[in-house]
């Protein structure tokens, strides 16, 4: 397969090979993933806590609506 090109196995977008690449920026690559990977999880919390705003909402105008 000499057309192929191989796909870096990623973590968010970050190069998991980069880390070979200068040893010296190793720590900041790994405080950026950190830094993403909490990110993520604000976000998802805060989908979460949207979903259950308004599940709760829709349930409360629905029991009323009857």
């Amino acid at each position: 397969m000499k057309g192929q090109k191989q796909k870096k196995v990623t973590i968010f977008g970050k190069s998991l090979y980069g880390f070979s690449e200068n040893p010296q920026l190793t720590p900041g690559k790994i405080h950026d993933i950190n830094t993403e990977i909490e990110q993520h999880k604000e976000r998802d919390f805060v989908n979460l806590m949207v979903d259950i705003i308004v599940s709760m909402t829709l349930k409360q105008l629905y029991e009323e609506g009857d």
